[in-house]
């Protein structure tokens, strides 16, 4: 069956569709990705096997009608995480599947616009990747996750950017997304942690990551420490990144779609978390031998996320008048984890 699933928001959430997208391969059907946002998702599911096909749409109005003409009633199914389920996609993927299953559908659509939708409801308590595979099966639960739910090959194309590196760590000291600077470590503490890194293990080189809005982040790191990291910060493109983070030892950050990337080249991720929530888009949970996520676990935390927010003490995470989650997170106790966690990868 030709089936579609629409990818409408980050390149983390994006690639949270891959245990979706490997189910509905492993069902033989034929998929297609619809891009409707430009925040790397196409880029990501570029020579990869497990897309069949990849489309983009434009915002503009005049792109989708063209769209809804040129692909009215193609796809058996079509696919709409709780990003892509907005009224307009909503709306134009009735037009080009014969049925639609979204885990939200908009309030105040009449009946008569919704006769093809199957709503699942997001379930508290579940990894937004088993939230998506609840589309296909909603009995799917965190159990259904595994390591190889999110596996994918490595990218055959090695980017020139890394040629001659030494053994190295991907570290990004930002969300790569400058409307969540909430997510971010002082970079103080980076600076801090770096140092640490660098002098107890001399031999693993630190390729700082992120695009431009990580910039400012960067350059005082390099400041600080100067040739002790190397900072490709704004210079990748995502088939560079692809290539960067699939052979690195080790992928160092906060939540953010590197952090994924690394997970389904099956890299070990070290995270730390704040106002995020590491159940909802983290690994340690699906595979605490190789990813290890750090929180304080404060009693406001976590207040941003798409699914019961904690609104204890702020009703939105950039309101937060201190960020104790973050801030508090010491690079003492950072680095102390980060050692235990090494010590226990035996590639590292």
């Amino acid at each position: 069956m030709k089936v579609a699933v629409f990818v409408s928001s980050g390149l983390g959430n994006a690639i949270l569709l891959v245990p979706l997208l490997n189910k509905l391969k492993d069902r033989g059907d034929e998929i297609t990705c619809i891009s409707t946002a430009n925040y790397g998702g196409k880029e990501f599911f570029e020579d990869c096997d497990l897309v069949d096909h990849l489309l983009e749409i434009r915002p503009d109005n005049s792109a989708w009608v063209k769209f809804n003409l040129k692909y009215k009633g193609v796809f058996g199914e079509a696919y709409l995480d709780n990003f892509a389920s907005s009224r307009k996609i909503l709306l134009s993927a009735q037009v080009v599947a014969k049925k639609v299953i979204a885990q939200n559908i908009p309030k105040n659509l009449p009946g008569l616009l919704t006769k093809k939708c199957r709503e699942v409801k997001p379930k508290e308590g579940l990894h937004a990747a088993v939230q998506n595979l609840r589309l296909l099966d909603p009995s799917a639960n965190n159990e259904a996750l595994t390591s190889s739910s999110f596996s994918l090959p490595a990218p055959s194309n090695a980017s020139k950017l890394i040629e001659g590196l030494a053994p190295y760590i991907a570290l990004q000291p930002g969300s790569a997304n400058d409307t969540s600077s909430y997510k971010n470590w002082p970079i103080e503490h980076w600076v801090e942690l770096i140092a640490s890194i660098s002098i107890q293990y001399p031999a693993k080189q630190i390729v700082l990551l992120g695009d431009e809005t990580d910039q400012a982040l960067a350059d005082e790191v390099r400041a600080d420490l100067g040739d002790a990291v190397i900072s490709l910060v704004g210079k990748t493109s995502i088939g560079d990144l692809k290539s960067i983070i699939a052979n690195c030892s080790l992928l160092v950050g906060v939540d953010s779609g590197l952090m994924h990337m690394a997970a389904v080249y099956g890299n070990p991720t070290f995270t730390l978390w704040g106002p995020s929530e590491s159940g909802l888009y983290g690994y340690e949970t699906i595979d605490d031998t190789r990813h290890r996520s750090v929180s304080l676990h404060l009693p406001c935390s976590p207040c941003s996320s798409w699914l019961s927010p904690n609104t204890s003490r702020v009703r939105k995470p950039e309101d937060c008048p201190d960020f104790r989650c973050m801030g508090e997170l010491t690079p003492e106790i950072v680095f102390n984890e980060f050692e235990r966690f090494v010590q226990s990868q035996p590639s590292f």
